[in-house]
Formats: C-alpha cells, structure tokens, sequence
C-alpha cells in the first residue's frame, strides 16, 4: 500500500525542518555570563534584572570590574535559586567583593 499524499507531505516537511535546524549553529561561544544570566533569568525566575539583556550587561561590567563569574555562577548555581542565598553570591563574588 503506498504512503498517502498527506503522509508523504508530513514527511518532506520533517526532512526540511531537520535540515534548516540541524545545520544553524552559533556563531558565539557561551560565555559564563551567559550561563549566569541563563541560571538567574531562566531557572530562579531572578526578577533583578528587567530583561536577559540587562544582565548580560551587568555581568560584563563587574567582569570588567574584577568580578570572577565563574565562582559566581558556580554559588548561584549551589544555592538552588534561594534569592538570599543569590544576594550572597553577588556580595561574595560580585565586582566589589574581596573575592
């Protein structure tokens, strides 16, 4: 029994999907930042920051600062979106801790 038209469409429609997707790939590696903001924004529902853009861009800054992000993140990411536990973080691996 051959496949029905509607099937057939289903299945070049799939093959084309998959083709356009699975050939994009970023051209900018993911920074710490970016994995910061991700955990903050996407995971904790961090409402800090007004949008993922502001917080990329407050991370650039206290990188440039002195901040080491990936202790960071790797607090944040320990602290299981508690936002005191957050505020922590920041207080000690932020651009004015000790740190």
């Amino acid at each position: 029994m051959p496949p029905s038209a509607a099937a057939l469409l289903r299945l070049a429609a799939s093959a084309m999907l998959l083709a356009l997707t699975g050939c994009s790939s970023s051209s900018a590696p993911v920074t710490a930042c970016d994995q910061l903001c991700d955990e903050l924004m996407g995971e904790c529902s961090y409402a800090a920051f007004p949008d993922r853009d502001s917080c990329l861009q407050g991370c650039l800054y206290n990188e440039g600062e002195g901040a080491n992000t990936d202790a960071h993140l790797t607090c944040v990411e320990e602290a299981l979106c508690d936002t005191f536990a957050i505020v922590e973080c920041e207080n000690q691996h932020g651009a004015n801790s000790d740190d």
